[in-house]
């Protein structure tokens, strides 16, 4: 009896062995799976830079996109962090007294009437200020609407209130942080887009885009106050990476489009928060106007 007992133990004591070693080797997959699923969402598995044969897949996805590459894409390597910044709120008195900054006293913005609070479309209050109106919208989106002369010729009003919105621009002290960015261009209406900089790297979260039509402007833009850059700088994913992943879901374009510009700053949607991380993004721009932002760090689009 003695013996059968101690080989019930002894199969007891294999099978908890072989327990221990699923059990370890189920750990060990998962933990591969679990890196690997991490390496994709980080970028890892894509191309860091122009190797051999990418050459010739990046021609064939562009074909298959109806797109064409014009000027060659950057080159470098370039090492970033996510960009910690807040809204820059601003109220009405705060606009006026900005807007009318260096002006002569008794002359130009001075008269501030509230006419219509509540009058955007999600309740914001809106505001007239000679001529201007005013709107302050969610997450800190402040609009402002210029009539033009509606008795000047339909080409020269275009041009004339093309000029009238980028010199209010220039001289408005709350617009100063702005830079130009490009235009769009129509036969009755042009939009103007500008965008704010930290440490001269675009930052088109922070933007301002002015809607130019024959007899008036709309000028609506979104302050943004870079705080600090957070922890965790690494190499950012080529623009040949960003550039392919960005083929993988964009379909066909109607017409044969070309790649305007592929550029490096950061950008994140509007967000109704107090303070938020910015990712690093590879800006697609193309001629029909369309515009894309590829996450640099993991290769995604940002929405």
């Amino acid at each position: 009896m003695p013996g059968y007992g101690s080989g019930e133990a002894g199969e007891g004591l294999v099978d908890i062995s072989r327990a221990k070693t699923v059990l370890i080797c189920a750990f060990l997959i998962l933990n591969v799976f679990l890196f690997h699923q991490l390496w994709q969402e980080e970028g890892g598995h894509l191309p860091p830079f122009l190797g051999e044969g990418d050459a010739s897949r990046l021609e064939e996805a562009l074909s298959e996109a109806n797109l064409v590459l014009n000027d060659p894409l950057p080159q470098g390597r370039v090492r970033m962090a996510h960009l910690v910044v807040e809204p820059q709120h601003y109220g009405p008195e705060e606009i006026v007294e900005i807007l009318t900054a260096g002006l002569p006293e008794g002359e130009g913005l001075t008269e501030w009437e509230a006419f219509a609070a509540g009058n955007t479309e999600n309740g914001g209050e809106v505001f007239e200020l000679n001529g201007l109106e005013i709107a302050f919208e969610q997450e800190g989106i402040i609009k402002i609407k210029k009539r033009a002369d509606p008795d000047a010729e339909v080409a020269a009003a275009l041009e004339e209130t093309e000029a009238a919105v980028e010199k209010f621009i220039e001289e408005a002290v709350l617009l100063e942080r702005f830079v130009f960015d490009y235009k769009q261009e129509g036969e009755e209406e042009l939009v103007l887009h500008y965008h704010q900089e930290h440490e001269e790297v675009p930052l088109f979260a922070g933007y301002l885009r002015a809607k130019v039509g024959q007899h008036e402007w709309t000028a609506r833009f979104f302050p943004l106050a870079p705080l600090e850059l957070a922890e965790g700088e690494r190499e950012v994913i080529s623009p040949l990476a960003a550039l392919l992943r960005f083929l993988e879901g964009y379909g066909e374009a109607p017409t044969p489009t070309a790649v305007k510009e592929m550029s490096l700053g950061y950008y994140s949607p509007e967000y109704d928060a107090q303070r938020w991380e910015i990712p690093p993004v590879w800006r697609i721009r193309l001629d029909n106007g369309e515009v894309f932002y590829i996450n640099a760090f993991t290769g995604h689009l940002e929405r």
